[in-house]
């Protein structure tokens, strides 16, 4: 009976334990490969003992800079005074975000626990480093061999050879499994990362492994660059997305209500005030005293009788705009959202869709 050996790179467990690359990437497909090993003692998980290293450290590292970056656009939201939000958008933008950090929290840990009790599955094979292997690895970057990649400094172009390359050891201890194995002819190896130092990429065809590797390697490849094509390809298993899924859903509704707010504003502010200036904007008032008379999309900020509101919209009908040749006031003409302009400086005629606005609409 043939087997069919899974190698996966370690930024394919980063994605599944962060939620970075997709929604398909998470806990659940952990789980999934997790069963397949426990239903077919033919396939078989190897794991190069770098690789648990360097996901316990990076997925550690990478979350901690995951949290501090949505707390920088949080704290970036709360603060900005003139940034197309209103008070009531703000808080659910943040709230969003909030949700994002716990559901990643909760995943990450969920994946931590998944890869511990795989990786003691009788059907995984760590792969300890030993000298010799280390030695391959270091006249593997020595050479410049596949998969190795030169580093520069940051001034000058001077390539770093370093003793360890993290890349090599990987191949060299794959590659010393694999030798000292008997491999049938009908065995294959399915091999998974997204590091391009690993693969090349064709114009009309999926990505492939580097030929120079498939050559080391005495055993047939099937190579993919995500987890969830693995999957479903090698095994017909369906895969699902995540929840995170429902947050993205939920941030093109502020995007919608947002941009549905700031055209209808917009308008209303060019009845009382045509000419509006996007670069030097003013603070305007809403041109009726009825709350009433707005749409429900709009917030109770805004429906305030003679509320002050920022013009915002650059598909607003008639705004002043200014020529990006050589910045003179445009006249612009309204069709839709889509804007004419005519400089008469440099007579310079710009056509630019609003397609953001556009989009948004449609959906």
């Amino acid at each position: 009976m043939s087997k069919k050996y899974i190698f996966i790179d370690t930024n394919i467990y980063i994605y599944c334990a962060l939620l970075t690359k997709d929604s398909k990437h998470n806990d659940e497909l952990v789980k999934k490969l997790s069963s397949i090993l426990d239903k077919d003692k033919n396939v078989v998980l190897i794991v190069p003992e770098i690789v648990k290293l360097e996901y316990e450290r990076v997925s550690e590292n990478e979350f901690k800079g995951k949290k501090a970056r949505i707390k920088k656009i949080k704290d970036d939201i709360k603060s900005a005074i003139n940034n197309g939000l209103s008070a009531y958008e703000k808080k659910k933008v943040s709230k969003l975000l909030q949700e994002i950090i716990k559901n990643t929290e909760e995943n990450h840990k969920k994946v931590n626990g998944s890869l511990r009790e795989m990786f003691k599955k009788k059907t995984t094979q760590i792969i300890k480093i030993t000298p010799e292997i280390f030695v391959n690895a270091y006249k593997r970057a020595i050479a410049g061999r596949k998969p190795f990649s030169a580093k520069y400094t940051d001034d000058k172009k001077e390539n770093i050879y370093n003793p360890i390359n993290a890349d090599c050891c990987i191949f060299e201890m794959i590659l010393h499994f694999f030798v000292t194995q008997t491999i049938d002819e009908e065995d294959k190896l399915l091999f998974c990362t997204n590091d391009g130092h690993f693969f090349v990429k064709n114009k009309n065809s999926a990505p492939e492994l580097a030929p120079e590797l498939i050559q080391d390697l005495p055993i047939q490849i099937s190579f993919y660059d995500n987890l969830p094509g693995l999957i479903k390809k090698e095994f017909g298993e369906k895969i699902s997305k995540k929840t995170i899924g429902q947050y993205e859903d939920a941030v093109k509704v502020v995007e919608y209500e947002t941009a549905m707010r700031n055209v209808y504003l917009a308008n209303q502010i060019n009845m009382v005030s045509p000419r509006i200036d996007p670069y030097n904007l003013g603070i305007c008032s809403l041109p009726t005293n009825n709350v009433d008379a707005y749409p429900a999309f709009l917030t109770d900020q805004d429906t305030v009788a003679n509320a002050t509101i920022y013009a915002t919209s650059p598909a607003s009908v008639g705004i002043i705009r200014r020529c990006k040749i050589c910045g003179s006031i445009l006249e612009s003409k309204n069709s839709g959202l889509v804007i004419k302009d005519l400089c008469t400086r440099c007579e310079g005629t710009i056509s630019c869709s609003n397609s953001y606005f556009g989009d948004l609409l449609k959906r």
